[in-house]
């Protein structure tokens, strides 16, 4: 089997439209890789063919794009480990064997060594197609905080929900919901009908948007006078680990302040780590999941007090 096709998920580019010359989508001279994450052996992997005009000398590949590829799936690692970008601060690399252009895929991988605060180290391989190492890197990284890398974030707006967000709304939430496995008919009370069962009822859905294009949603569903559902978050698979969802959240909170609410709780599943990790570092704490809740693949229940 190919060795990328085991690979659990690949890594969602976070500058899809940029010019990186490794990763980039637009850059007609770059390499358009795409990396994967192996969520059990925490580690990324890429593949690559080489071009016969990256040779240095006898037909080997050139040792600086060797360095390049290494310190790139090390960017890639530390982004999908942490959702938060790097730049390198020092990288150690070591040619252990010729890496020879000859009709047949490279693989790269690396993993996290350590990571201390904003510091990250990381180890990345380069294997020819005898599965021999070729090249190892060592890297230090420094993560960059949020407000000095903001992406996508700083063109994002969030409005209310109007009529023509309803297929938006529907189609963002059905995405993770299948991929997860965790469409229930349940569901479809709230994505069919978010006028009559959501926004009549005295609740908000907030939506993100940027360029006209809806990439993101969150709803605040009354439960009683003073307490509400945080659900349907949902973020377009395009600009996820952007902070998105963390906006979203944010704002709903906002808004059900505004709404004079007391609590909020919400319903997961325990697949959805890393939403569950956002509600955490708002505030929100495990609670035993009630007996009355109308979705059976729910394994998580979680509530906020609201100040």
């Amino acid at each position: 089997m190919d060795a990328i096709k085991k690979m659990k998920k690949e890594i969602k580019n976070p500058f899809p439209d940029g010019n990186c010359f490794f990763c980039g989508i637009n850059n007609k001279f770059g390499l358009k890789l795409k990396f994967y994450w192996d969520e059990e052996k925490k580690e990324a992997s890429t593949e690559y063919l080489p071009a016969k005009h990256f040779t240095g000398q006898g037909n080997i590949l050139h040792g600086a794009i060797q360095m390049g590829l290494l310190d790139e799936i090390m960017g890639w690692t530390s982004y999908a480990f942490t959702e938060k970008m790097a730049v390198t601060s020092d990288i150690n690399v070591k040619f252990l064997k010729p890496t020879y252009i000859n009709r047949e895929k490279i693989r790269i991988t690396c993993q996290v060594t350590s990571k201390e605060g904003p510091k990250i180290k990381m180890y990345a391989k380069l294997f020819n197609i005898e599965g021999a190492v070729c090249t190892t890197a060592e890297g230090s990284y420094h993560l960059l905080s949020s407000e000095k890398y903001r992406g996508i974030t700083s063109l994002i707006k969030i409005v209310p929900f109007e009529n023509i967000h309803a297929a938006a709304f529907k189609q963002l939430n059905l995405e993770w919901l299948e991929a997860y496995e965790l469409f229930e008919p349940a569901d479809l009370k709230y994505l069919d009908n978010p006028l009559s069962n959501i926004l009549e009822q005295g609740g908000k859905i907030l939506m993100a948007i940027t360029d006209n294009a809806v990439i993101g949603t969150c709803a605040i569903i009354i439960e009683k006078s003073n307490t509400a559902e945080l659900a349907k978050l949902a973020v377009s698979p395009d600009v996820q680990g952007k902070g998105v969802g963390r906006m979203l959240a944010k704002e709903s909170i906002k808004e059900a302040r505004k709404m004079g609410l007391k609590k909020l709780f919400l319903v997961s599943n325990k697949k959805l780590n890393r939403a569950i990790q956002l509600y955490e570092s708002f505030g929100f704490k495990h609670m035993p999941i009630p007996k009355d809740t109308i979705y059976k693949t729910a394994d998580v229940y979680m509530e906020l007090q609201i100040n």
